[in-house]
């Protein structure tokens, strides 16, 4: 979490950012940041940016309601987040896999 890489103090709060980057990568094949080295990784993760879902890849098709969910927990404050695991979880089993998509994919033509 970006408060943990700048040796702030770290709660319940930093476990949410972590499934967070979990939930991205499962729906991105790839984690919220890349980078040539681990540092690069880490100075990425430290300022709490992340690409949304939807401009990082239009070839996938992901439910809006789990990319809005990774995207709250990945939130850069931690006030901002989830207040618990329990409560990211709720929202994770209250969503339906035919719901609304954030991205649609490029060939769509037949």
């Amino acid at each position: 979490a970006p408060e943990q890489l700048r040796g702030e103090e770290v709660g319940p709060a930093a476990d949410v950012f972590a499934l967070g980057g979990i939930l991205y990568h499962v729906l991105m094949l790839h984690p919220p940041w890349q980078g040539a080295t681990p540092i690069d990784v880490l100075a990425r993760a430290r300022t709490g940016k992340v690409p949304a879902p939807t401009s990082a890849d239009a070839d996938l098709v992901l439910p809006a309601g789990l990319c809005r969910i990774a995207m709250r927990a990945l939130a850069p404050e931690p006030g901002e987040r989830y207040p618990s695991v329990e409560t990211l979880r709720g929202d994770v089993l209250a969503q339906k896999t035919h719901d609304e998509r954030c991205s649609q994919p490029k060939n769509t033509g037949g």
